[in-house]
């Protein structure tokens, strides 16, 4: 296989397919076909060209590649807000997923806003990726992913589910959680029970929680926790649904706002753990002590919430088993096994800690 003034020569200039042929001793179908993964080449032919190719550094063209083949095994990411600790951790199990699976990823964040999020389709779908995952920041406006009635790609929503889009959702069981934090509440002896909860903002105000842009996930909660008062026979005070923008400061005035007051909630549903902490600093600031005078379950159950004083109880959610499902539905469509495969909801666990407790008597 050895020839040394091939071998000499192209370290010097950029390898082509034709190069590692001639050293390999195969024809430039044969090497193409090895280096590809593609069609029938016999071992010893493969060895040699693999030999060849890393002799002179040739590294195939990508993208003359994926115009022969229509594919790039590439996955693109939308996220609505990765600083989330939820968000976080779930791109990692759609980076790692995709990458044991043969697929590389592009993550574009929005930061809530549907026109980014347009855009950041768009973008993906210049760079030609095979299939989209997307976690919405509104439940309707999605003209981005659709063209003629059919999906511009194959396509997964993450843990929010559109009202407009038939696409396959990937998501965990959020209102029928919020209805059993109500109802843990109200065992205990809660009676006036509370949520703080983020939200995106429209011409610069919140979005309540039945509006058709919020986000199904702030939907489903409320929803859930308002079921599950009725369900104890209780009402939730007007004053007890605060909505606040995610910025640390801003959520800490709105729970500052949401515990004044002789009729303050007793205990408090958070819509993340990142609320929670301004729930919890809120609390400090009143004088109020947490799993005392003021009840906490958050959603979602990041690595520091149990090394809290004292430590948060949570809605514990699969998070890395919904980014590696999310990235097998979309695996199914890219490959042609199914053009829409079902949706997938996975359970939540309420993880009980020292934020919770009867209230003061």
């Amino acid at each position: 296989m050895q020839d040394e003034t091939v071998s000499s020569g192209m370290r010097a200039n950029r390898a082509t397919i034709v190069d590692v042929a001639r050293l390999a001793g195969v024809s430039t179908a044969t090497a193409g076909r090895a280096l590809g993964g593609y069609g029938q080449v016999g071992k010893k032919s493969a060895a040699s060209v693999r030999a060849a190719a890393q002799e002179l550094g040739y590294h195939s063209n990508e993208v003359a590649r994926s115009m022969r083949s229509g594919r790039t095994s590439t996955i693109g990411l939308v996220i609505a807000d990765i600083s989330g600790s939820f968000f976080e951790q779930t791109t990692l199990a759609i980076v790692r997923t995709a990458a044991q699976r043969g697929y590389h990823t592009l993550v574009l964040n929005t930061d809530e806003d549907l026109t980014a999020e347009a855009d950041a389709v768009r973008v993906l779908l210049d760079k030609r990726v095979d299939g989209l995952i997307v976690v919405t920041s509104s439940r309707t406006g999605h003209d981005h992913l659709v063209n003629g009635g059919d999906l511009v790609a194959p396509l997964v929503f993450l843990d929010r589910r559109t009202e407009d889009v038939p696409a396959c959702v990937v998501s965990t069981e959020d209102r029928e959680t919020a209805r059993e934090a109500a109802k843990l509440f109200s065992e205990l002896g809660h009676t006036r029970i509370g949520m703080l909860t983020t939200t995106s903002k429209l011409g610069g105000k919140l979005l309540p929680y039945d509006s058709k842009q919020a986000v199904s996930t702030m939907h489903d909660r409320v929803s859930g926790l308002l079921e599950g008062i009725a369900d104890a026979g209780l009402q939730l005070a007007d004053n007890h649904l605060v909505y606040t923008d995610p910025d640390h400061n801003e959520a800490k005035t709105n729970a500052i706002r949401l515990l004044s007051g002789e009729e303050r909630p007793t205990a408090v549903l958070a819509a993340n753990a990142e609320t929670a902490l301004a729930i919890m600093d809120a609390c400090n600031e009143l004088g109020l002590e947490v799993g005392t005078d003021v009840s906490i379950v958050a959603f979602d159950d990041p690595s520091w919430a149990r090394l809290l004083t004292p430590s948060l109880s949570v809605v514990a959610r699969p998070v890395y088993d919904l980014g590696a499902a999310a990235v097998e539905k979309l695996i199914v469509q890219m490959r042609g096994e199914h053009d829409r495969p079902d949706s997938l909801t996975l359970p939540a666990t309420i993880i009980l800690r020292d934020s919770v407790g009867p209230p003061r008597t």
